[in-house]
């Protein structure tokens, strides 16, 4: 397993990239209530936020699917998880930083919306640069 990730560095980078999709989708789709109190989202959220956890949710199920059939070839899903994370990084530093929007609270909204894309974004860099030559064949 550790030869398929080139070492051990990059093994772990893919584990706590699939713990912090897990750690996401069990607080959108099973801790739902206490995941709209913690942001403020107001009640009628509930249907979105569980939406938004079916997509992280099947993605960390291919993460594990990847996991055991090895990595050669996949190289859509590490760039698929790449841009994501770009995509929410950039679209959550402009709405938590440059934008008017405020949770239903009127307090403004958390920089966790933006911090934890950007270090996921780093991640999957690493990541993508460190296991390349098997994730391109």
């Amino acid at each position: 397993m550790i030869e398929e990730f080139n070492g051990v560095f990059f093994l772990i980078i893919y584990i706590i990239l699939f713990i912090g999709f897990i750690y996401y989708a069990f607080q959108t789709l099973f801790a739902t209530a206490k995941f709209i109190e913690k942001y403020s989202i107001d009640q009628s959220g509930a249907f979105m936020v569980r939406f938004v956890g079916t997509f992280i949710s099947a993605f960390a199920l291919i993460q594990l699917y990847i996991f055991f059939d090895g990595i050669e070839g996949h190289w859509a899903f590490f760039l698929f998880g790449l841009l994501q994370s770009v995509i929410a990084f950039v679209s959550n530093l402009i709405t938590v930083e440059f934008s008017d929007y405020k949770t239903n609270k009127g307090e403004k909204i958390t920089k966790e919306g933006y911090i934890a894309p950007l270090v996921f974004t780093i991640l999957w860099v690493i990541l993508i640069y460190g296991v390349q030559e098997k994730i391109y064949v």
